[in-house]
C-alpha cells in the first residue's frame, strides 16, 4: 500500500498519540505525578 507522504505522516502521528495514551494509561497507577516531575527535571542538589 502506498500513501501520500502527508497521509502517512498523519497516520503515524495518530498512531503515536494512541500508543502514548495507552502506555500512559497502563503506567499511570505505577507512576505518580511527583515521580514523573522529579524524573523530568534534574535535581539541583
Amino acid at each position: 500500500m502506498c500513501f501520500p507522504e502527508r497521509t502517512r505522516r498523519y497516520f503515524l502521528k495518530e498512531g503515536d498519540k494512541k500508543t502514548l495514551q495507552a502506555i500512559t494509561r497502563k503506567a499511570a497507577p505505577l507512576i505518580t505525578p511527583e515521580e514523573t516531575y522529579l524524573h523530568e527535571i534534574p535535581s539541583s542538589d
